[in-house]
C-alpha cells in the first residue's frame, strides 16, 4: 500500500509540471449554456470561422528549419491531428509545409521548454511561433524519452491536446463543475467567454486530471461531441 500511495503522489507531481507547462489565461471569464445541453469548454469567440460550405480551413505551417530538423516528428503531428480533431468534424488543416515570412493560420515552433499555445483558437492566426512543441524531452518532461516508442506517444498526445487549444478548447478541469481534488491539484484558472459545452469529462484530451496523459492522444466521446457542436459533423 506504501509503494502505491508512493506511486500515486509521484504521478501527481508530474502532472502538475506538464499543466503548468502548457498554461495560457485569459481575463474576462463567463459561462453560458445553451440549447438547454453541455458540451465541452470552448472560447466561442476564438472558434474559427466556417466556409460557405460548412467545413472550417485552418491552415497549418512550421517556422523555418523544423521540417528538416525533424521529418518523422512533424508527420506524427500531423497524422494525430487527422485522427482526431480532423477525423471527427468538418474541420480541414491544410498546408502543413515551412511558413514564409507572413503565413495565415497556426504556425509551429518547437523548442525545449513545455508545449503551449501562446492564444487560443482563432487568435493564434498568423502568430509567428503562436505554438510552441517539443519534439526531444531533453529538459521538460525526461520521462518521455524513455524508449524511442514513448518518445512518439507524447509527441502525438501532446500534438492532439495543443491543437485542442488551437481550435478554441479551454482545460477541462478549469470548469465550475471539476471535483474539488482535481480543481485544488490542477486547475490553471484559464479565463474568458468560456462555453460548457458537455458535463465533466475525466476522458477528455484536454483534462489534465485523467489518468491517461492527454488520454493518449484519442479524443472521448465527450471530446468528439463537443468539437462536432462547434464545427460541425461530417456527412456520411
Amino acid at each position: 500500500m506504501t509503494r502505491l500511495l508512493l506511486g500515486v503522489a509521484v504521478a501527481c507531481f508530474a502532472w502538475v509540471g506538464l499543466a503548468a507547462a502548457q498554461f495560457v489565461d485569459r481575463a474576462g471569464a463567463t459561462r453560458l449554456r445553451f440549447e438547454a445541453k453541455d458540451y465541452g469548454y470552448v472560447f466561442r469567440d476564438l472558434v474559427w470561422p466556417k466556409e460557405k460550405n460548412g467545413s472550417t480551413i485552418v491552415f497549418v505551417c512550421w517556422e523555418p528549419t523544423i521540417l528538416s530538423q525533424y521529418p518523422e516528428e512533424t508527420k506524427w503531428v500531423r497524422d494525430s491531428v487527422a485522427k482526431s480533431w480532423e477525423y471527427h468534424s468538418r474541420l480541414e488543416f491544410r498546408g502543413w509545409t515551412e511558413c514564409a515570412e507572413s503565413n495565415d493560420g497556426i504556425r509551429i515552433v518547437v523548442l525545449t521548454t513545455g508545449p503551449r499555445v501562446k492564444k487560443f483558437g482563432k487568435e493564434l492566426h498568423t502568430l509567428p511561433g503562436g505554438m510552441e512543441l517539443n519534439f526531444t524531452f531533453d529538459t521538460w518532461s525526461p520521462s518521455c524519452k524513455a524508449s524511442e516508442a514513448e518518445r512518439e506517444l507524447c509527441i502525438r498526445s501532446i500534438a492532439v491536446h495543443e491543437f485542442g487549444h488551437a481550435i478554441g478548447f479551454a482545460h477541462e478541469q478549469d470548469r465550475a463543475d471539476t471535483p474539488g481534488e482535481c480543481a485544488q491539484k490542477h486547475g490553471t484558472g484559464t479565463t474568458g467567454n468560456v462555453t460548457m459545452l458537455t458535463a465533466y469529462d475525466p476522458k477528455s484530451v484536454m483534462n489534465y486530471c485523467n489518468s491517461t496523459y492527454n488520454n493518449d492522444g484519442k479524443l472521448s466521446l465527450r471530446d468528439i461531441d463537443s468539437v462536432q457542436e462547434i464545427y460541425g459533423k461530417k456527412s456520411q
